[in-house]
């Protein structure tokens, strides 16, 4: 999500999910940035060489791409003080709940 299209893409959705499996990364644009440079390293098909296997998440955090984070902070951060259920959303917006269950097709 954060570089804007999946560095695996494929002409359709089997052929995506076969180059998740067999391909490296591919990345678009001429300048090497530290989110493609994470992004790579997360994604390195040997799980011994990729980012985080030898360090954990401190490796992570250590990339450049972080630099600047207040790890120390985010920890403080909690729940939100109040979060809606699907009901309260729906009676706002006007609409009733399904009675039998929800279908993704519908809703689009």
């Amino acid at each position: 999500m954060a570089y804007g299209r999946t560095p695996f893409r494929g002409r359709n959705r089997k052929e995506t999910f076969r180059n998740v499996l067999t391909r490296q990364p591919e990345f678009f644009g001429k300048h090497q940035s530290e989110l493609k440079d994470l992004i790579a390293r997360l994604l390195t098909k040997d799980p011994t060489r990729r980012l985080g296997y030898a360090g954990g998440a401190m490796e992570i955090k250590e990339h450049p791409f972080f630099r600047g984070v207040r790890w120390d902070i985010l920890e403080e951060v909690g729940r939100p003080p109040f979060l809606a259920t699907a009901e309260e959303i729906e009676e706002e917006e006007g609409r009733s709940p399904p009675a039998e269950g929800f279908n993704v097709r519908e809703y689009f």
